[in-house]
């Protein structure tokens, strides 16, 4: 089945009624991992909270445990007490044993019964969440699946999605009484199935024929990327005697005959020629009405991020939602700023600054090469005034040297404007 894919944030040609309703699922993909972040947040509080309360539990217990030996120490029997006497004491210790147990109980499952409370809690809350946004809309790149089964007179079928970050999810498809899924699918409704079969009898020589299977039912369907599945029952309801019919991608058919219990009695079978396409037929008369229940999908049935709860760790499946809708945030551009409005800003600076930091890193596109590297601050050079400049060039030129004078040669000075 191919993957779901969401379409990315349209460019501003594409209309702006698609623009706002992939703004408004990312809207809602952050509002949840925010909801998710709070959740976490919470639990943390209640780690710390239950800290206190467990150091005032022990010292009531290291309290009873005390009033304990007391009062076994105070009650204990004389060696000349009468028989009266040796009754009463036995009877108020059993009383005062059963008291002193019932506190230590009533302590223990004080404590319990809330993880207990708080652990469901968490558990409804996270799954509130995600069930609101997955049911809208899958995660982009999910590999969803799809199951049937009408066995045992319930119909049962559900849409699994998958995300590369572990995270894991089940829905319901809701399959109204009217429609021809909501109980085992004559074969004959989809399409005309004819399956040569070999018979031997001991008084005959073997010989073909020719088995109609228009009366069998459908009675389950497995559509995944790897496994394309239809199994066949002589009876609608009821165990009964069948086939286990597999597609491959390549268009190969291979038909495996099962008992009661599904398991096989026959080798695996390769259909080809016109048996072969009246079974691709049949498939495709399946698969035509499996492929629209991905929008069908009503209830989430089961949530789980690398085989955990959700409760496990809701900051670690909020950031898996953020890394799947991350590169459609950054696709926004200078747009977004409208992802958040005051009341969600208001609710990321409740969150604890680990999670805030960890927010911004999702939400900050990452910077290009060229705005990463450090940019060289420019000097400008302003020119001197023309009497400053032969000023600095002066007081910069290299000292002239005199000219030295031949040996036996004399300088000769005369006056200016006076003869020799």
């Amino acid at each position: 089945m191919p993957h779901t894919q969401m379409t990315a944030v349209p460019p501003t040609q594409q209309g702006a009624s698609t623009a706002k309703v992939a703004l408004n699922v990312l809207q809602h993909a952050l509002q949840t991992s925010v909801g998710l972040m709070e959740i976490a947040v919470q639990m943390s509080s209640y780690r710390e909270s239950q800290l206190g309360g467990e150091k005032t539990r022990r010292s009531e217990l290291v309290a009873l445990s005390a009033l304990g030996k007391r009062f076994d120490a105070a009650l204990k029997i004389p060696a000349k007490a009468s028989e009266e006497l040796r009754i009463a004491i036995g009877r108020i210790a059993k009383a005062g044993r059963r008291e002193l147990e019932q506190a230590f109980d009533e302590l223990n499952l004080n404590r319990q019964g809330r993880d207990e409370a708080h652990r469901l809690s968490v558990d409804a809350r996270c799954h509130a969440l995600v069930a609101t946004l997955l049911t809208h809309q899958l995660l982009p790149e999910s590999q969803t699946s799809l199951s049937w089964s009408a066995r045992g007179g319930v119909v049962d079928a559900q849409l699994a999605a998958a995300w590369g970050h572990g995270l894991r999810t089940a829905f319901r498809v809701v399959i109204s009484h009217e429609e021809l899924w909501s109980k085992p699918v004559r074969v004959s409704e989809l399409g005309s199935v004819v399956l040569p079969e070999l018979v031997t009898r001991p008084w005959s020589a073997p010989r073909w024929k020719e088995r109609k299977l228009g009366g069998h039912f459908i009675v389950e369907a497995t559509w995944t990327d790897a496994k394309r599945e239809l199994v066949l029952a002589r009876r609608a309801h009821g165990a009964s005697p069948g086939y286990r019919v597999s597609f491959d991608a390549s268009g190969a058919v291979t038909l495996l005959a099962i008992d009661e219990d599904g398991n096989p009695t026959t080798a695996p079978r390769t259909l080809d020629g016109e048996v072969a396409s009246s079974f691709l037929q049949l498939w495709q008369g399946a698969a035509q009405e499996l492929s629209t229940w991905t929008r069908r999908r009503r209830q989430l049935v089961h949530a789980e991020l690398n085989g955990h709860p959700l409760s496990a760790a809701p900051d670690a499946v909020a950031m898996a939602i953020l890394d799947a809708y991350g590169p459609y945030i950054n696709q926004l551009g200078e747009a977004r700023g409208r992802l958040c409005d005051e009341s969600l800003w208001q609710r990321i600076r409740g969150l604890s600054e680990p999670l805030r930091i960890l927010l911004a890193s999702k939400l900050t596109p990452p910077a290009s090469p060229a705005e990463s590297a450090p940019r060289r601050k420019l000097e400008v050079v302003r020119p001197l005034p023309p009497r400053q400049a032969r000023a600095d060039a002066k007081r910069t030129a290299a000292p002239k040297v005199p000219r030295r004078m031949p040996p036996g040669s004399s300088r000769r000075v005369t006056a200016i404007g006076l003869g020799r």
